[in-house]
């Protein structure tokens, strides 16, 4: 079980690279602890609790969860969110008992919460935990049946009860499914002539945004945007051997990280960035909600890079650089200047020697569509 540690959250004004405020969250696990939200806000995962931040960085709501988090999943104009929390079925004998039997960890109950924009609760149900995660669109929630031998209908089914297929594609996997604001789904597979995978970023209305192909060397195919942005940021790690589903993976395999930057209108890529040696951690990049800037988490700093305002793609050079000292778990700024990390900050702006030093509700009607949510 992965051990208590800290994240200090620190807000920087980046033409002065003052430090404007700071917060420790206590984070019990591995996994995504912070979650965009649109409105200059974001959702943290802190203890056994959800919170919600306003610009800031000042506390909003919080949320008290009966369980451990499974899942938190965001639609991409913030509007609400769907959150789910495990309910063990089996006493801690059984369930031991249960895990070496079938290899893997036993079938769980997950209480799925459709919550509003102030962590309100708009509609909750139960599903098995190895239920295939909701995939939130502004208008209701996409699922991906398979239509035969690894045939797949990618479809909205929105919450007046319609249902709208966006594309059928080929996977020799279940196809995976995130949403990018504003209002894309980013859709991955398994290529059915090679080990590796195809990725391709669709609007709704299942026109083609970006597509690519990768080998089985590279992997975590992240895409991310802000609302209301025309850019969003496509990562893919690669890492020093070809890897299939069945290999061990270990942090020293990482050989690089290269992050994109592209339109959305038409998909045409105005920039990127290579890491090497990346460090296994997850949310390692963030786009600002303006669009000027990609941070970037580089080995023991956060390199704030300054997007060109054309189509004409270029290198990137970074405008300043955050450095953590006795750093571990950190965080990517939300507001392209929100961090964090354990232990000293310092922030460092090119060009000048300034430094910054820390020490160690939905409508009534919504609603009631919401409730399709259940079917």
């Amino acid at each position: 079980m992965p051990k208590l540690h800290i994240i200090r959250a620190t807000l920087i004004d980046l033409p002065t690279m003052k430090v404007l405020r700071t917060v420790d969250w206590r984070v019990h696990d591995a996994q995504q602890y912070l979650w965009p939200i649109g409105g200059d806000r974001v959702l943290v995962h802190v203890g056994s609790e959800l919170r919600l931040y306003s610009p800031g960085l000042r506390l909003e709501r919080r949320l008290a969860l009966e369980g451990p988090l499974a899942f938190a999943s965001i639609a991409p104009s913030g509007s609400y969110l769907a959150v789910g929390i495990v309910h063990e079925r089996h006493s801690e004998a059984i369930h031991r008992e249960l895990a070496a039997a079938e290899n893997r960890e036993p079938e769980e109950d997950v209480e799925v919460k459709v919550l509003g924009p102030t962590l309100q609760t708009i509609v909750s149900i139960v599903r098995s935990s190895r239920s295939v995660p909701p995939v939130l669109t502004d208008n209701g929630e996409i699922r991906i049946p398979t239509t035969g031998q690894n045939r797949w209908r990618i479809s909205e089914y929105t919450w007046t009860g319609q249902r709208r297929v966006v594309k059928q594609v080929a996977s020799t996997c279940r196809p995976e499914a995130t949403s990018v604001p504003p209002n894309l789904l980013f859709v991955t597979g398994c290529d059915r002539l090679s080990d590796g995978k195809w990725y391709q970023l669709l609007k709704l209305d299942g026109k083609l945004v970006l597509k690519g192909q990768s080998t089985s060397a590279q992997l975590g195919h992240i895409a991310t945007a802000t609302e209301g942005s025309d850019v969003f940021a496509l990562a893919i790690s690669e890492v020093a051997k070809p890897l299939n589903a069945s290999s061990a993976f270990y942090s020293s395999d990482l050989k690089q990280l290269r992050v994109g930057v592209y339109r959305v209108d038409n998909g045409k890529k105005i920039t990127a960035a290579t890491v090497t040696n990346p460090l296994p951690t997850v949310q390692t990049f963030a786009l600002s909600p303006d669009s000027r800037h990609l941070a970037i988490l580089e080995n023991d700093q956060i390199v704030l890079y300054p997007l060109p305002q054309t189509s004409r793609a270029e290198g990137l050079r970074s405008e300043a650089t955050v450095t953590f000292y006795q750093g571990s778990q950190h965080q990517p700024p939300n507001r392209a200047a929100q961090s964090c990390a354990r232990g000293q900050l310092r922030g460092r702006s090119v060009g000048d020697s300034r430094t910054a030093d820390l020490p160690r509700n939905p409508h009534a009607e919504t609603q009631r569509l919401l409730r399709r949510f259940c079917s």
